[in-house]
């Protein structure tokens, strides 16, 4: 099994909502960019999470990463909505 989703892997995918991926340790840049529907994440063993894996998913509720990642700086500073 793939511990990894390659950069835009799920980029522009409208109809994912939840995704688990309980062995993923890395996410590429862009991964679930434009994932419009995508409300809920959750990936226990991530370490690495490459910039904007994330962007213009707007309906994001939930991240669940676990205990093993160190968010960059940069996230540390953003402000809660």
């Amino acid at each position: 099994m793939a511990t990894s989703i390659e950069s835009n892997a799920f980029a522009m995918n409208e109809d994912l909502e939840t995704a688990n991926f309980p062995l993923v340790t890395t996410i590429g840049t862009a991964a679930f960019a434009y994932c419009s529907s995508l409300e809920n994440i959750e990936i226990p063993l991530v370490t690495s999470i490459d910039t904007q894996a994330f962007r213009f998913c707007y309906n994001l509720e939930t991240v669940s990463l676990g205990t093993v990642f160190t968010p960059p700086q940069q996230l540390l500073s953003l402000p809660v909505l």
